[in-house]
């Protein structure tokens, strides 16, 4: 559900990125990171508008013409955390002007656009109000404009976020939620005979435990990284169900950062709970694993061709009986990917594979996080009209 803030906010994107200072690699993954951000403004709050400016300057002479009363402006470079944007509205009063972070105003910084009308552009920066210093370690910039920072800052970021296909990396825990009512109000009692899913994380287990499963049961990995691939075998086949924390240790791989020991030994003691103890947990553990055909492929969904997706779809095991689940997670949706991909190549793509699925099987039921479709559903069947968005995201994104 989205949040109504005490205002309404015109987002300045400002795309002053010079092609003879900045390269083009830099500037377009700037552009594909301000992309996911902004989205995401988009479906967290009501009321948003944007558009792309060249500079500071022409952004403020726009919004002096026009009808909006309140502009946060955006650099490319910039990655800001989830609630700043309710932290400027809550920091605000009436006689704020301008609020930013420093001088520089490479981080994102607020104008009251109304008083902007009858105000030069010099006073309008001589009355600035700070924002609180503890807000300044949230936000991060770039520096697109040098090439070692930069890239310093981006494998930074990925290591951050635990993400690389060159590396070890395994999620032990999914970082997207579980939904469970919303899941088992879908299948309408009908229980699942094939899953295909990503390698990480065992919130497959708790959707198959609250479907229930046939006995045919078959059950697909697929994964970009094989390494996730591998530790994802080795659960199925070396682990006894007892305490996960200590077997995930023996294999070395990289994570996101908040992935510590703490958090997963409370995943683990929160997975053990939706199964009602450990002693039912094992028992169910105990018949999942003599029931399941569990398959494993290294496939990349979003670095793939059309004919190598149309082939991945196609291998799906859908000549079955009972519910048929392809689990995409929040692959078209996912901060680390948004940095390699522009919106609108991950919305076609996700368009694409939609429909290469229900051409394939059209009683598939597919999950994913999608920010293309104004749904709060994360589940898609072949009946759900697939709009194309393609259009929004140009006249967002008209770089």
């Amino acid at each position: 559900m989205k949040l109504d803030l005490s205002r309404n906010y015109f987002i300045c994107i400002i795309n002053d990125l010079n092609v003879n200072k900045t390269s083009y690699y830099a500037i377009g993954l700037c552009r594909n990171l301000m992309e996911y951000f902004v989205n995401k403004l988009y479906l967290r709050y009501n009321n948003l508008n944007s558009k792309i400016f060249p500079d500071i300057t022409t952004a403020l002479d726009f919004l002096k013409k026009s009808k909006h009363d309140h502009a946060v402006f955006l650099h490319l470079g910039t990655l800001w955390y989830n609630d700043f944007l309710l932290d400027i509205d809550n920091l605000l009063d009436k006689t704020t002007l301008l609020l930013n972070f420093d001088d520089q105003f490479y981080y994102p910084f607020y104008v009251n656009a109304k008083r902007l009308k009858n105000v030069a552009n010099e006073e309008i920066f001589a009355n600035s109000k700070k924002f609180p210093n503890d807000l300044k370690n949230k936000i991060t910039y770039l520096f697109p404009h040098d090439e070692i920072v930069f890239h310093q800052m981006i494998q930074k970021l990925k290591q951050h976020l635990g993400y690389n296909k060159q590396t070890a990396y395994f999620f032990p825990f999914n970082t997207e939620s579980y939904q469970a009512e919303e899941f088992t109000s879908i299948l309408r009692k009908e229980k699942i005979s094939y899953f295909a899913t990503v390698a990480a994380g065992l919130n497959h287990l708790k959707y198959l435990k609250d479907a229930g499963y046939n006995d045919d049961l078959e059950i697909l990995f697929y994964d970009s990284n094989a390494y996730a691939l591998w530790i994802m075998e080795k659960i199925y086949t070396e682990w006894d169900g007892k305490d996960y924390p200590k077997f995930i240790d023996k294999f070395s791989f990289q994570g996101p950062n908040s992935f510590n020991q703490e958090f997963i030994n409370n995943n683990w003691l929160d997975f053990l709970t939706y199964f009602n103890g450990e002693d039912s947990w094992l028992n169910w553990f105990t018949k999942f694993k003599e029931t399941a055909k569990i398959s494993y492929v290294n496939f990349d969904l979003l670095g793939s061709g059309d004919e190598d997706l149309l082939h991945f779809v196609n291998t799906l095991c859908c000549d079955k009986t009972g519910c048929k689940i392809l689990w995409l997670s929040n692959i078209f949706f996912y901060e680390p990917n948004n940095i390699s991909w522009p919106l609108k190549f991950l919305e076609q793509k996700f368009c694409l594979l939609l429909n290469l699925c229900f051409q394939h099987d059209q009683s598939l039921l597919v999950q994913a996080h999608s920010p293309y479709y104004k749904r709060d559903s994360q589940f898609f069947t072949c009946d759900y009209n697939l709009v194309n968005y393609v259009d929004h995201i140009n006249n967002i994104f008209n770089w």
